[in-house]
């Protein structure tokens, strides 16, 4: 009976020592396949932008304590704030990337552990002109033959003053969402007029012009308006080519449409520039990349802050060298170019071939040309910290937890010859920074 029992007994200890090792193995795969380190670049698609900005409005709408209207309102009027990132895909100051792709970053990768990175390439908004600026929110109103009979009109065309005010007027009542711009058509036995309107006065047309229903129709948009099956871009270039014949490099005019889609009739409008060739339209976007980091808690924006050198930040190093190093101020550009850094706002780089200077350089004296080279090199480093603390005074050394850095391009010409270059530092807080890295040509 013994036997039997210390038999059963040593089964069991076998089960026990076969079982528990490999539990452990595969609670240790399972922990490290949690958390793997990756890296990996993307292009934001205008699909995803969308679903973010839609899921950004709607979370908004959702929170809003109010009645289903004063909810409808409060989505409308976030869609109206936010009309040029959504038109572009882009994002912009009102709607950051930091802020609204950190979340993106971490769904998309739930399971990438601490140090990993996500680079996300995506669209930035570029500010709008002053002419684009001035329209606002811009509603259609349509005014038939009894609008206008019960304002005591009897034509539309050439209106009078105080005909074509209470004109606007009458748009403003029957326009929803108090736009500051107004596109009125108005209709009139045979006659068919369209005005634009920005804060109650006609728009200029020197600025501005607002597509008539006669154009859509020689255009072949018989109902006056663009939509998907045909859109705008298509057919506003060669419009204003037949508009504008004599149109000189550099032209410019705001282009006002309207656009039918899911039954409603909105506004559109773009910038367009006569390149000396064609129309096209004139840029509101720039690609930017963004990084995101896993720092083991989560995902958080990298901070890097990527510039290059401009003219402003060349001119602010000679102000500093006229005042503390004069000696080196140029000879031939006086005003804008010095050798001690080397920096011309003038050519916009740094140029460490040399030149004449207005006075002596006691600091250069004895170098044999590669020493020279070198301090020359020096003192790029430290006129690009002088650069970034009038640029950023205040920044903190840590920002989201990550340390501050500052990635700087800057064009160096060396023998004749221009090159693009990169310079990292990393900032150390109360207007401080440490040089990192670089020049690294680009």
């Amino acid at each position: 009976m013994k036997r039997v029992q210390y038999i059963l007994a040593f089964v069991a200890l076998l089960g026990l020592v076969a079982c528990n090792p490999t539990k452990g193995i595969y609670e240790e795969l399972d922990k490290e396949e949690k958390h793997v380190t990756k890296t990996k670049s993307i292009v934001l698609s205008d699909a995803e932008f969308k679903s973010i900005i839609d899921g950004h409005i709607s979370s908004m709408v959702a929170k809003f304590q109010g009645t289903p209207e004063e909810k409808k309102a409060y989505k409308a009027q976030l869609e109206k704030n936010l009309r040029d990132e959504r038109t572009y895909s882009a994002f912009s100051d009102k709607f950051t990337a930091a802020e609204h792709l950190t979340p993106f970053a971490a769904k998309a990768n739930p399971e990438w552990g601490k140090d990993s990175r996500l680079t996300i390439e995506h669209k930035e908004l570029l500010p709008a002109s002053s002419n684009l600026k001035a329209i606002g929110f811009a509603a259609f109103v349509e005014l038939k033959k009894a609008d206008f009979e019960g304002l005591g009109i009897t034509s539309i065309v050439k209106l009078k003053a105080d005909e074509l005010n209470k004109v606007i007027e009458l748009a403003k009542s029957k326009a929803q969402n108090n736009p500051r711009s107004l596109v009125i058509r108005g209709s009139f036995n045979s006659d068919n007029v369209t005005w634009f309107v920005i804060n109650g006065k006609l728009a200029d047309a020197k600025k501005y012009h607002a597509i008539t229903m006669e154009e859509y129709k020689s255009m072949g948009a018989n109902y006056g308006n663009f939509s998907s099956s045909m859109p705008a871009e298509n057919y506003i270039p060669a419009l204003l080519a037949v508009k504008y014949p004599y149109a000189q490099a550099g032209d410019s005019k705001v282009v006002v449409w309207l656009f039918y889609k899911d039954k409603k009739t909105s506004v559109h409008y773009e910038d367009y520039t006569f390149n000396g060739t064609k129309w096209v339209v004139t840029e509101r976007t720039t690609p930017v990349t963004s990084q995101f980091i896993q720092n083991g808690k989560g995902w958080v924006y990298d901070p890097t802050i990527k510039f290059a050198f401009e003219k402003a930040d060349f001119q602010y190093l000679f102000e500093w060298v006229k005042a503390n190093k004069p000696s080196y101020i140029s000879k031939k550009y006086p005003t804008n170019e010095e050798f001690w850094f080397g920096g011309s706002s003038y050519y916009n780089n740094f140029n460490l071939d040399g030149g004449e200077t207005q006075g002596d350089r006691p600091e250069e004296k004895g170098l044999d040309s590669a020493a020279l080279l070198k301090a020359k090199y020096e003192r790029i480093k430290d006129g690009l910290k002088l650069v970034l603390a009038h640029k950023y005074p205040e920044m903190p050394a840590l920002t989201n937890g990550i340390e501050q850095r500052y990635i700087i391009k800057v064009n160096i010409r060396v023998n004749r010859a221009n090159a693009d270059f990169t310079y990292q530092f990393k900032g150390l807080g109360n207007g401080n920074f440490e040089y990192e890295a670089g020049p690294t040509e680009i």
